[in-house]
């Protein structure tokens, strides 16, 4: 069986942090042979990055979405507090989605249940995240916990249109020097603690006390 197509919606007229993670979704779905459609805000930054990147886009009311994914068979997910209400209502229509939930604000009860509760999966990015959904009413079984990601080889950069550069790691010899050295049982000027209680990955440490 083929597998469904994925409407990503987000209608912010920006492009944030969490628009860059659903365009490495998608972007990186794409590249498994899975279709998208970036639903955004006709002219907003989210379209045109999206456009950019070769990923086909769409923009229109809540009742455009919910008629074009039945007619396609597809999986509206909302990437956004306002996406997840389009997505509960094309859940109630029959219509299969996902919620995704980044940020630790309160959210209120007939939120959790409603909005999010009828996704057949939410996303959360972090455990505490999870926890507030629960604790608010949204039913654990359709808790996930799935943490945001950077593309960082290069075929993952290729997929996503970002350089291979931005987010390498750097090599031990391109390293900068430490401000510091750090002789045994002294004090570091910076943090004002002992070198005895220093981890090994202390940033100004040089010598091993």
């Amino acid at each position: 069986m083929k597998p469904r197509p994925i409407f990503h919606c987000d209608a912010e007229p920006g492009l944030r942090g969490g628009e860059r993670q659903l365009l490495y979704l998608a972007a990186a779905l794409r590249a498994r042979g899975r279709a998208g459609v970036v639903w955004a805000a006709a002219g907003g930054e989210l379209e045109a990055e999206a456009k950019r990147l070769g990923l086909e886009t769409a923009s229109g009311s809540t009742f455009a979405l919910i008629r074009r994914a039945r007619a396609e068979g597809a999986i509206v997910h909302g990437h956004t507090g306002h996406a997840a209400k389009a997505a509960a209502l094309a859940s109630w229509a029959g219509v299969p989605s996902v919620a995704h939930r980044r940020v630790d604000f309160a959210v209120g009860g007939l939120s959790a249940r409603w909005k999010y509760g009828s996704a057949g999966k939410v996303v959360c990015v972090s455990k505490a995240i999870a926890a507030i959904m629960s604790a608010a009413g949204t039913p654990a079984g359709k808790l996930s916990v799935v943490a945001d990601a950077l593309p960082v080889t290069p075929e993952e950069c290729v997929w996503a249109g970002a350089d291979p550069a931005r987010f390498a790691l750097p090599s031990p010899a391109s390293a900068p020097p430490r401000a510091w050295p750090c002789a045994p049982s002294s004090t570091c000027p910076r943090t004002r603690r002992s070198s005895a209680t220093w981890p090994p990955w202390c940033p100004t440490r040089t010598t091993t006390p």
